[in-house]
C-alpha cells in the first residue's frame, strides 16, 4: 500500500473535483466573471438613435408618466366616412437586420467564429380575394395582420394604410410573421418576402445586427481560454466588449454547446424587467349625467407588443393588467385589439369597408426602455357632445368588450345558456335609431341566398340610414361585406343635446346586454328560429318604410319577435341592474339621476324602493294603448320578472305568481316556442308544481 502525504491527496482531490465540471463552472479572473454575469456593452458601442419600422421616428415615443392621461386628439365632428380616421404614411424602406444572411453575420461577430444558423421565421403578405379568404386569415388562422409592410419607417401613424397600387375598396396586401414551416391555407394569394432568424430574448445579439444593418462595422476575435470574445468597434470610437459566451445546458461529460440562444442577451429577467411590457388599461364607467367617473378595468382584451418582426401576443386579466412574455429593447408599439375567444368588437366604416372585419385597433403608445414597465392608459369618452367625435368609437368599443365578459359572468350566475363562442359585434353611429341594437346572428346562422331583403333591411335600418349610404360605396357594397359575418350590431348614435345623459355607460351596455340575451336564445332555438325572427323584422321595415320593426302583433311570424324581444328586455333589464344596482344615485329625471330607458320612457330609481332597471319592467303596463309611450304594448316587456319577483300586485297588472327562476323561463325558449302562449305552455310543463292558475291569470293580464 502506498501511503500519501496530506497535501498530496488535496492536490488529488482538486483536480478530480476539476475534471467533473462543465466548462462554464472553472474557475475564471474576477474581471471575465463580472462581465459574464452582466454582459453590458460599453458606451457607443451600439448605433443608439436607429430608425425602427413601424413608429415615427423622433416624435413617435410616448412616456406614459408624461402623457395626457385623456388621450386627446384632434376632434372631428363632421360625419366624416372614414369616421375621422387618420391614415398611415410610409417613409423609406429600411434594411433588414433579420434576414438570416444579416443574421449570420451578426452571430459570428458575437460569437468569434462559424455557427451556422437557419431561418426561424417568414416574414410573408397575402392578398386575399374575398370577405371569406379574409376571414380565414383573421379568425380560422388567426393571425396578427397588418395593413402595411413591416419593415418600412413611417412618417405619419394612423389608423390605416391605403397601398397605392390598389382601390379603395379593393382588399390590399396584409403583412405578418409565421414559424417556419408554417401550413398556409390554400387558395390565398401570398408571397414569402423574406427568411428570418428572430433570437428568443438574446437582446445584445438583435443590438449588433440592427447596428450593423444600420452601418456599423466590427471586428471580433474569440478568447478560448476565458469563453470571451474580444469585440471592437471600427466606423466609431468605443472600449472593446469582452463579450462572455453564453452556453446551452448540457448533460454532466457532454461538450457544452455555444448558440446563440442559450442566454439572455444580459437581460435581467424576473417580474421587474424594465424591458418586459407591463401595465393596465382601463375606461370611464359614466353611469348618470354628473356623477363623478369611475375607471374600470378593461378586461380579457387582446394586447399586442410590436417590434420589427418580434411580435407578442398577451392579454389584459381582469384587473386590466397585461405582461409581455416577450422582452424588448426600444421602441416597442403596444397596440390593444378588441378581440378574445369570445367576441371581436369591430366598427363601422366609410371607404375600405373590408377593414371593418378587423377588430378595434388603438395604438396605446410607443415605449422606450424603462417606460414600457409602467403603460397606463385609459379609454375616455370625448366631451365634445358629438357621436361623430373620432375617439368615442374606441370607448364604446372597449365598453361593448367588457359587457360580453360581464353578461357571461352573470348568465353564470343565473345558470342561462351562454352566448355562441367567437361572437362578431360591430359598433356604429350610422343606425337609422339612436341607441338601437339587432342581433341577426348572420354568422352563426348563415344567410340564404333568397335573404337579401332582409340582409339589405337590416343593414339599412340597424347599420347605416340613407345619408350614409352613398358614402359607404352604396347599400349593395355594405352587405356583400358584412353578409354571413356579423352576429350582433350595437348603435351608438346620440344627438348633441343628449349626448352627455343618453350616451352613458349603463345604458350602452343595456343595449349589448339586451342583444347579448338574443345570442343566448338563438344558441337554445336555433337557425331555423331566427331565419323566422329576422326575417319577419326585415318585412316590418320594408312595409313601413323603415319606421316600425316589430309590427303590431298580428302579422305571420309576429310570435318569435314577441317571445324573442320579451327574453331581450329581460336580459337587458336583469343585468343592467346586475351589474349596477341603483346606480349610486337617486337624482332627478335626466338631470345627474340614474335612469333607465323602455320604450319612449325614461324610469328612475324610487327611494327606498326599485332600482331605475326594475322599475322599468315591474311598471310595464301591457294595458295601455298609447303609442307615444309604448308602440308596442303587445310585446310582454315585463312578463319574466312578474313570474320571479316577490311583490304581489294588483297594477299595472294583477301578479300573484313569484319564484320562476330566470334559468326556468331560458329552459323553456326551445325552437318549437314560437309564440308567447306556446311560452305559457312550455313553462307550465317544465315545471308542474308551479300555481298554473296564478301563471294562466297574469298571461291573460299581458292579453295573452
Amino acid at each position: 500500500m502506498i501511503r500519501l502525504s496530506h497535501p498530496t491527496i488535496l492536490l488529488i482531490l482538486f483536480f478530480a473535483t476539476v475534471s467533473c465540471q462543465k466548462k462554464s463552472e472553472l474557475p475564471v479572473p474576477p474581471e471575465v466573471l463580472k462581465t459574464k454575469t452582466i454582459n453590458i456593452p460599453p458606451n457607443g458601442f451600439f448605433i443608439e438613435n436607429r430608425i425602427v419600422p413601424g413608429v415615427v421616428h423622433n416624435n413617435g415615443v410616448v412616456n406614459p408618466l408624461t402623457s395626457s392621461s385623456s388621450n386627446s386628439a384632434n376632434q372631428n365632428s363632421s360625419p366624416d366616412p372614414d369616421n375621422g380616421d387618420d391614415p398611415i404614411i410610409l417613409g423609406q424602406q429600411l434594411a433588414n437586420p433579420y434576414k438570416v444572411a444579416h443574421m449570420q453575420q451578426a452571430v459570428n461577430v458575437l460569437y468569434g467564429g462559424n455557427y451556422t444558423i437557419s431561418a426561424t421565421h417568414l416574414y410573408v403578405r397575402f392578398k386575399p380575394a374575398s370577405v371569406e379568404q379574409f376571414i380565414t386569415l383573421e379568425e380560422t388562422e388567426d393571425l396578427e395582420l397588418q395593413d402595411y409592410p413591416m419593415d418600412y419607417e413611417i412618417i405619419q401613424d394612423g389608423d390605416y394604410y391605403q397601398d397605392p397600387s390598389q382601390g379603395t375598396e379593393d382588399f390590399q396586401w396584409l403583412y405578418t410573421v409565421v414559424l417556419v414551416g408554417y401550413n398556409f391555407p390554400p387558395g390565398i394569394q401570398m408571397e414569402v418576402i423574406e427568411s428570418l432568424y428572430l433570437p428568443n430574448n438574446n437582446e445584445i445579439l438583435e443590438d449588433l445586427a440592427e447596428s450593423m444593418a444600420a452601418g456599423a462595422q466590427y471586428s471580433s476575435a474569440k478568447n478560448i481560454t476565458y469563453d470571451t470574445v474580444h469585440i471592437e468597434r471600427l466606423d466609431a470610437q468605443s472600449q472593446i466588449f469582452n463579450y462572455s459566451v453564453e452556453q446551452c445546458p448540457c448533460e454532466p461529460d457532454v461538450p457544452c454547446p455555444v448558440w446563440p440562444d442559450c442566454g439572455l442577451g444580459g437581460g435581467s429577467g424576473g417580474s421587474n424587467d424594465p424591458k418586459i411590457p407591463r401595465g393596465k388599461i382601463e375606461v370611464q364607467d359614466i353611469r348618470t349625467c354628473a356623477t363623478p367617473i369611475t375607471n374600470v378595468p378593461v378586461r380579457q382584451a387582446r394586447i399586442v407588443c410590436r417590434r420589427w418582426f418580434k411580435i407578442d401576443r398577451t392579454y389584459t386579466n381582469d384587473q386590466g393588467q397585461f405582461v409581455s412574455s416577450k422582452k424588448f429593447k426600444n421602441k416597442v408599439k403596444v397596440l390593444l385589439k378588441t378581440k378574445n375567444q369570445h367576441a371581436k368588437v369591430s366598427k363601422v366604416r366609410g371607404i375600405r369597408l373590408w377593414q371593418m372585419l378587423f377588430p378595434v385597433k388603438k395604438r396605446i403608445g410607443v415605449f422606450d426602455e424603462g417606460a414600457m414597465a409602467n403603460i397606463p392608459h385609459l379609454f375616455v369618452r370625448p366631451a365634445s357632445a358629438s357621436a361623430n367625435d373620432k375617439e368615442l368609437p374606441y370607448w364604446v368599443a372597449v365598453t361593448t368588450h367588457n359587457s360580453v365578459l360581464e353578461y357571461r359572468q352573470y348568465a353564470t350566475e343565473l345558470v342561462v345558456g351562454q352566448p355562441p363562442a367567437k361572437l362578431n359585434i360591430l359598433i356604429t353611429n350610422w343606425e337609422f335609431m339612436r341607441a338601437t341594437g339587432a342581433a341577426p346572428i348572420w354568422n352563426k346562422c348563415g344567410s340564404l341566398s333568397n335573404d337579401i331583403t332582409s340582409l339589405t333591411a337590416y343593414a339599412t335600418f340597424f347599420i347605416a340610414g340613407s345619408p350614409f349610404i352613398a358614402a359607404a360605396g352604396g347599400l349593395v357594397a355594405l352587405v356583400n361585406t358584412l353578409k354571413n359575418q356579423t352576429d350582433v350590431i350595437i348603435g351608438y348614435n346620440a344627438l348633441g343635446a343628449d349626448y352627455n345623459c343618453r350616451l352613458t355607460s349603463p345604458n350602452l351596455k343595456s343595449i349589448a346586454y339586451h342583444e347579448l340575451g338574443h345570442t343566448s336564445h338563438f344558441a337554445q332555438a336555433g337557425c331555423d328560429y331566427w331565419q323566422a325572427y329576422r326575417n319577419r323584422i326585415s318585412s316590418n321595415l320594408i312595409a313601413t318604410f323603415f319606421a316600425d320593426p316589430y309590427g303590431d302583433g298580428t302579422e305571420n311570424n309576429a310570435g318569435v319577435v314577441g317571445v324573442g324581444e320579451m327574453w331581450g328586455n329581460h336580459c337587458q333589464y336583469i343585468f343592467t341592474n346586475r351589474h349596477y344596482g341603483n346606480g349610486g344615485a337617486n337624482g332627478s329625471f335626466l338631470n345627474g339621476g340614474f335612469t333607465a330607458l323602455l320604450q319612449l320612457t325614461d324610469w328612475q330609481n324610487v327611494p327606498g324602493g326599485l332600482n331605475a332597471n326594475l322599475n322599468a319592467i315591474e311598471n310595464h303596463n301591457p294595458q295601455l294603448n298609447n303609442i307615444l309611450v309604448d308602440p308596442w304594448p303587445w310585446i310582454p316587456q315585463g312578463l319574466p320578472y312578474d313570474l320571479t319577483d316577490p311583490i304581489g300586485e294588483n297594477f299595472p297588472v294583477v301578479d300573484n305568481v313569484s319564484g320562476i327562476t330566470t334559468q326556468q323561463s331560458f329552459n323553456a325558449l326551445l325552437p318549437d316556442v314560437r309564440s308567447v302562449p306556446a311560452f305559457r305552455n312550455r313553462l307550465l310543463i317544465q315545471n308542474p308544481n308551479v300555481a298554473q292558475i296564478d301563471v294562466n291569470q297574469l298571461f291573460l293580464q299581458y292579453g295573452y
